[in-house]
């Protein structure tokens, strides 16, 4: 992430997150969870072979419909108006510049989050309703990955028929992401694997040791042909700090990671998150030194301290360009 003041950056992503969560009603947990998996909390993240752009790497065709649908509740009915859905429908705007602008808007925070709350809201309406029952938050992550009616057939089929085989049922979405239908060896996964993996791949964002003493699971890398296992798609440094946040059992560790005002870190945060995320500095592939050192100093040091730098953490950067998932099946 580009940025010039990050600590402000980061203060309006906490920000966006609380609004969209309050207004959609979607939890800030899956926000933070899913935009930490989709872009590493990156607002101009832009996928190399793709469309999807943004902290939640909305396609081009999915933010026009979200944005068509949700947006006159969200005060945006100036872009909404513009956007028409045709016979076929899809969803189109008439001016090309026009267009340009709507789409750009996946960049900010503020109305990418309300998006990705609505959408959140309308998939777990159409799994409740298909299932009987509230979708989990795991569950929603299918619907975030595959669409809902994808995640609804994903989901049934998992409990009807488990040994079947995922990429049979999804072709198109097993070539285009073979991590997450294929072992490393190749072998093709069940749908109840799929399953698993999927949900995991989004509980795995802040998942810490389990009382039998087991590692955290990583999320799965989606479309490099890797197991989840071998190749998180999240670096070590992002998945220690977000488990450092689980393990120090602060009610609301995203905000007292990003809060800056006076006592917002005195008796919130415990040795373990300092030393977790003071640890995470080593040999990462931060873009300039180490910046968990700096902000765990700050830490420490509690309310005395001047805003948080969080420069180097912010300027983080993956290895690999964000990728975009299949569209809705």
């Amino acid at each position: 992430m580009r940025v010039a003041d990050s600590t402000s950056i980061a203060s309006r992503i906490e920000q966006a997150f609380q609004t969209a969560s309050s207004t959609t009603g979607t939890s800030f947990d899956y926000l933070m969870k899913t935009a930490a998996r989709e872009s590493s909390f990156d607002t101009t993240a832009k996928a190399r072979t793709s469309s999807a752009t943004g902290l939640f790497q909305f396609i081009e065709s999915t933010w026009l419909e979200t944005l068509k649908e949700a947006g006159p509740r969200h005060g945006l009915s100036k872009y909404a108006d513009q956007i028409e859905r045709t016979r076929g429908g899809t969803y189109r705007v008439r001016d090309p510049q026009m267009r340009q602008e709507i789409l750009d808007l996946r960049k900010d925070p503020d109305i990418a989050s309300l998006m990705a709350g609505a959408l959140t809201q309308k998939n777990g309406a159409y799994l409740s309703q298909k299932l009987g029952r509230d979708a989990s938050q795991g569950e929603l992550y299918i619907a975030h990955f595959l669409g809902a009616n994808g995640a609804g057939r994903l989901i049934d089929a998992a409990q009807t028929t488990p040994d079947a085989r995922a990429d049979r049922l999804f072709p198109a979405q097993a070539k285009a992401n073979k991590a997450i239908f294929y072992t490393t060896a190749g072998a093709p996964r069940s749908l109840a694997d799929v399953y698993d993996v999927l949900v995991r791949k989004h509980d795995g964002i802040t998942m810490i040791a389990s009382a039998r003493g087991e590692a955290p699971a990583a999320p799965a890398a989606i479309g490099n042909g890797q197991d989840e296992a071998d190749l998180p798609d999240l670096d070590p440094a992002l998945q220690r700090v977000l488990s450092a946040w689980q393990a120090t059992e602060t009610a609301a560790p995203f905000e007292a990671l990003f809060r800056t005002g006076a006592g917002s870190v005195s008796g919130t945060l415990g040795a373990s998150f300092l030393s977790s995320y003071t640890a995470a500095s080593g040999a990462q592939p931060f873009t300039r030194g180490s910046g968990a050192s700096v902000v765990a100093a700050q830490l420490a040091a509690g309310a005395e301290q001047a805003p948080l730098d969080l420069t180097r953490f912010l300027s983080y950067r993956d290895r690999e360009e964000p990728r975009e998932l299949m569209p809705p099946v």
